[in-house]
């Protein structure tokens, strides 16, 4: 997730309500980088009270209210993968 124009793509492409986003904060406690590349995240949109869930809670779901929300790992979502667009040329 890089800024809000990726953010509204997601919830206007999901066709559920919740979803993983890639976002963690496993290794080290509010430093929250993508979970594919290791990258720090530049760009938020925590919902008013979050993130709340200290350990306990080190993924992040985007809501259908457009906001994040940090959630226990272990907790069942749909989830959205990013793809290069090489990844779709003919062969």
């Amino acid at each position: 997730m890089q800024n809000a124009e990726e953010n509204e793509n997601i919830i206007s492409m999901s066709p559920v309500n919740d979803v993983w986003i890639l976002v963690e904060d496993s290794a080290a406690e509010n430093q929250w980088v993508n979970k594919v590349t290791g990258q720090s995240v530049n760009y938020t949109n925590w919902n008013a009270v979050e993130p709340n869930g200290g350990t306990n809670e080190n993924c992040v779901i985007l809501t259908q209210s457009r906001k994040w929300e940090d959630y226990p790992c272990s907790a069942r979502f749909s989830y959205v993968c990013e793809r290069s667009l090489s990844s779709f040329k003919d062969d």
